[in-house]
């Protein structure tokens, strides 16, 4: 991480760094435990696991800004509590549509096309303020992708018939285009 912060602030070509990824909710939060985050000393706060990531992204966001880059970090996309590339593939074929009462809990076809927000895990209060404060600084644009996908009460996990995403996270070429369509880099 530290070789390809050194390549992008030191090369002059690059104006724009895109910070990405599935920042962690909380300490429970299953989907960081693959994560280790670890702050560089001197580091005296918190050794929770939201807590060192803020204060990483908070240093990379100052080291590229130091260095004259603009800086986009994106949010979140909703983390779904089913797989949704499992959906898709069961609604497709004929034979998983029929074991399906027998494999899942609940049918795919029982999915609404906008499942409510008990479908998805919830936001972070806390990343959302802090991703707000960093927004709060010359050259640096937040984009929020969870409202991308969700209202106030429902979520889609299709747009136009097509797959947003390939799992419980990560989004799909459709997905991925419509997420950021209206994206102008500086």
């Amino acid at each position: 991480m530290t070789a390809a912060f050194a390549r992008a602030t030191n090369n002059p070509n690059v104006k724009t760094v895109i910070l990405a990824g599935m920042w962690p909710l909380d300490d429970a939060d299953n989907f960081a435990r693959y994560e280790r985050f670890e702050a560089i000393p001197p580091y005296s706060g918190s050794t929770s696991t939201p807590d060192l990531f803020r204060y990483g992204l908070q240093r990379a966001v100052a080291l590229l800004l130091a260095a004259g880059k603009h800086v986009i970090v994106l949010g979140d996309v909703p983390r779904w509590r089913f797989d949704v590339g499992q959906v898709a593939l069961t609604k497709a074929n004929t034979v998983r549509s029929i074991l399906a009462p027998w494999l899942w809990s609940r049918l795919p076809d029982a999915f609404p096309d906008r499942p409510g927000l008990d479908l998805v895990y919830g936001r972070s209060a806390e990343n959302s303020k802090f991703f707000q404060s960093l927004a709060q600084q010359k050259s640096v644009l937040y984009i929020d992708l969870f409202q991308r996908f969700c209202s106030d009460d429902s979520c889609a996990y299709e747009r136009d018939g097509n797959i947003a995403f390939i799992d419980t996270g990560h989004l799909s070429d459709v997905g991925a285009r419509y997420a950021l369509q209206d994206l102008h880099l500086p």
